[in-house]
């Protein structure tokens, strides 16, 4: 066993990490049904607000998209039908705008009939984008440059099942189009807003053919060349990649569009790529078999650039599921229930409906709390946006200060609390371990035992304080006293013995640590895993494996998992399992554990990997080096 000490610059990091974001992000998921019913949540789903219902031109009418502004999660628009427009034909369509999350709605009927996808550009909120699939007339697309408040016919008809844009690519927008006729059907990318379009990809070189569409895009933020599309067919259920041609699943390429190499077989409806980690998951549906014919939603997940994707499926029972990421915490994905609420499948079950949620990048999933009101068996959600929320809710709220988790806290782990009120000054610690008092502010951890002790902190100011849970506390609820001197502010958290999270160096998701390397003499070598770019900027320094005989470790660091031990540790780098030496506190530093692993040398080469420890059955946020 050997133990690597922190550098200096790394204490820095650590411990400022938090203190430095200035604020709390937290995140709010909007879900409207079919129906027209609307809720929001703040609370990962746990808890639902009912919202007002758009203004229909009846009270019969039907939502078929929702769309949030990423910049404004107050700017709400909804595209409704009437029941004249079932299949799209004859009727009243428009655009549901409101301003004030929900709250009130103002309507803008459209001439014609258009149908989904709706989306507001990643960049500019006074853009909007609304493509059809169907209408009166042929196929339809608008734009709007006024929020919404008019809209003109767009530049380029097509069939369409998504547009997306991305706030790294301004201006940047792709369109995914269908089959109505084989000219049109494929990937269109328009370079200034929308208003010019051109065709990167056909559905003959996507597909092999021009009798598939694609159900789903998504292209890689931090590379665009790299493109994902999914497709749905009753020819799926394999759950493999196909040989020839895919009629349906996931298909990639790595050079623009060019060309297209079928990754996974299963009837997909929608693909998401996370750009902390590059893991990509997609949302959709698998066939039933001959012993068992009843079709169950699916996820599925790759944690190497799309190399190779593995079903997640754990408590997911729905018949089709739409995933979605959360954009706080990297751990977290929410799957929308994308099929009936409540509908009776062949074989006579009822399936349950709903938003599902996991807290563990997809491995399990659980259903959430869903308003009593979604209850009509002929109702489905529609659709589920999940953004950063710009004003958090009120009262304080705890967060790991490695990995972000909310939902479960360890003993002698380090939390971040971001409120207001809770010092009466900025003061940082001055001692190890640290004190209990700071700045006139103290925190008291009471557990479900009735037990209390006093938290160490670590920083205090008005908007945020760290602190380290005391050790000795009972697993269960507990509650959280924050006294800044002149008041009190009480806040419930859930404790238990472990919740691994790991520290990053940067918003990529650069691994927090160092890399010792033992030689074939036996003489060790610290090296950094970072470097600065030209702009100062932390980025990753590649790892070089050296000589057949060297060894060269891991000492990665995050807080949580020390109650775990090295028995109950594991690690997945690239894929690969790795050996772990030792995982427990790092000895130094209050409230600081240590993990230290072998790089297998069979990661040579590899790049950017991703790395994932698992303790005792919790797994911390996905973090990832770089291996030359």
């Amino acid at each position: 066993m050997f133990y690597h000490r922190l550098q200096k610059f790394m204490i820095v990091v650590l411990l400022t990490l938090h203190a430095s974001t200035g604020s709390f992000a937290a995140t709010v998921i909007y879900v409207e049904t079919m129906g027209g019913l609307m809720y929001k949540s703040t609370d990962s789903a746990k808890t639902w607000q009912a919202l007002a219902n758009p203004t229909l031109p009846n009270a019969k009418g039907a939502s078929a998209a929702l769309a949030v502004d990423p910049q404004n999660t107050n700017n709400l628009y909804s595209y409704y039908v009437t029941p004249a427009t079932s299949g799209r034909s004859g009727g009243t369509d428009g655009i549901d705008r409101s301003t004030d999350g929900g709250q009130t709605w103002t309507g803008t009927v459209l001439p014609t009939s258009a149908a989904l996808p709706l989306t507001v550009d990643a960049t500019k909120s006074n853009i909007i984008y609304l493509v059809g699939t169907l209408a009166v007339n042929g196929p339809l697309s608008y734009r709007s440059t006024d929020y919404g408040a008019t809209f003109q016919a767009g530049t380029f008809p097509i069939l369409a099942n998504a547009i997306k844009t991305y706030a790294a690519q301004p201006g940047v927008v792709y369109l995914a189009g269908t089959t109505s006729t084989a000219s049109a059907g494929g990937i269109y990318k328009s370079t200034d807003y929308g208003v010019t379009w051109a065709l990167i990809a056909t559905n003959s070189t996507v597909f092999g053919n021009t009798s598939n569409g694609i159900t789903d895009l998504a292209v890689d933020p931090n590379n665009s060349n790299v493109l994902y599309v999914s497709a749905r067919s009753s020819a799926c259920g394999t759950g493999t990649a196909f040989a020839g041609p895919p009629p349906c699943g996931l298909i990639k390429s790595s050079d623009g569009g060019k060309t297209w190499q079928a990754v996974f077989g299963d009837d997909m409806g929608n693909v998401v790529v996370d750009p902390r980690n590059g893991n990509v998951y997609a949302g959709g549906y698998r066939q039933g078999t001959a012993t068992a014919p009843r079709p169950t939603g699916e996820v599925v997940r790759s944690t190497d650039g799309g190399k190779t994707f593995t079903s997640v499926t754990t408590g997911l029972n729905t018949l089709g599921v739409e995933v979605h990421l959360d954009p706080e915490s990297p751990n977290v994905l929410y799957g929308s229930q994308s099929r009936i609420v409540g509908v009776v499948n062949t074989g006579g079950a009822t399936v349950p409906g709903g938003v599902f949620v996991s807290k563990d990048s997809g491995a399990t999933w659980t259903l959430g709390s869903v308003d009593p009101a979604l209850s009509d068996p002929n109702d489905e959600i529609y659709s589920l946006v999940a953004l950063t929320l710009a004003n958090p809710p009120a009262g304080v709220v705890n967060i790991s200060a490695a990995g972000g988790r909310t939902d479960l806290f360890a003993p002698q782990s380090i939390v971040s609390a971001f409120g207001s009120g809770l010092a009466t000054e900025a003061a940082s610690a001055s001692t190890n371990p640290p004190l209990t008092t700071l700045g006139g502010a103290t925190v008291t951890v009471t557990d479900s035992a009735g037990a209390a002790q006093p938290a160490e902190l670590l920083y205090v100011s008005p908007a945020q304080v760290n602190y380290i849970v005391p050790a000795g506390l009972a697993a269960g609820a507990a509650t959280v006293a924050f006294n800044s001197g002149s008041s009190t502010q009480n806040q419930q958290i859930k404790l238990g013995p472990v919740a691994p999270g790991m520290f990053t160096f940067n918003a990529a998701g650069l691994a927090a640590g160092s890399v010792l390397r033992v030689s074939g003499d036996g003489t060790q070598t610290a090296e950094n895993l970072f470097q600065m770019d030209n702009s100062g900027n932390v980025v990753a320094l590649p790892v070089n494996l050296g000589a057949a005989s060297d060894q060269v470790f891991l000492i990665l660091y995050g807080t949580g998992f020390r109650a775990a031990g090295t028995a109950n540790t594991s690690m997945t780098i690239g894929g690969q399992n790795a050996q772990v030496s030792f995982a427990g506190d790092q000895g130094a530093f209050a409230g600081l554990d240590q993990v230290n692993v072998l790089l297998p040398r069979s990661l040579a080469g590899r790049g950017s990997v991703n790395i994932v420890l698992t303790a005792s059955g919790q797994t911390a946020n996905t973090v990832n080096i770089s291996i030359q």
